[in-house]
């Protein structure tokens, strides 16, 4: 189990990793194209478009992953354990209705697509497959969301005690430090 969720976490990271340099490097060939009136290329701001689409929702559910979502933990860390996993509760709650929602919506859209022969205007995609970007963002974050809301909750029951920085941590020596 533990090896598929190091895969999955490799994959999530693999396509930031790649997708952020292959965008900078399209909008980069297109504007020299453009600079030194090579002509254009239509299809290139059109891709980069779609794969910062990507690289929001996967770096988004990544976020999630690492809990580095701006929140407010300076209120929630001083109230008492009951209360924090209340907040922690009431949080994913919100957070994974939206996504719920937004996942529902989603593929209401993708099936509303299909139906119709819109397609993109430089790459000619149907535009149900770019939804599928979508798609795959939200699955992500519910995933990553149930993922952060279990490690806030089971982590900190088998997190250590803190060392007391008052008693002395070498055997042998005395409470007074002395000989």
């Amino acid at each position: 189990m533990r090896a598929l969720v190091n895969a999955f976490n490799r994959i999530e990271e693999y396509i930031m990793i790649i997708t952020l340099p292959v965008m900078v490097v399209l909008v980069f060939g297109a504007t020299v194209v453009r600079f030194f009136r090579l002509g254009s290329v239509p299809w290139a701001d059109e891709g980069a478009r779609y794969l910062m689409i990507l690289l929001i929702f996967v770096g988004t559910a990544y976020g999630f992953r690492r809990n580095i979502h701006l929140g407010v933990s300076y209120v929630v860390d001083r109230l008492p354990a009951r209360i924090q996993f209340f907040c922690i509760m009431l949080r994913t709650a919100i957070l994974l209705g939206f996504a719920a929602l937004m996942l529902h919506s989603t593929t209401s859209l993708i099936q509303l697509s299909m139906g119709f022969v819109q397609r993109t205007a430089s790459l000619n995609l149907p535009m149900y497959q770019v939804y599928y970007i979508m798609l795959l963002g939200w699955i992500l974050m519910i995933i990553r969301i149930i993922q952060a809301a279990l490690y806030d909750v089971i982590m900190p029951m088998f997190a250590k005690k803190k060392p007391d920085p008052t008693k002395s941590e070498i055997k042998g020596e005395s409470e007074e430090g002395g000989d």
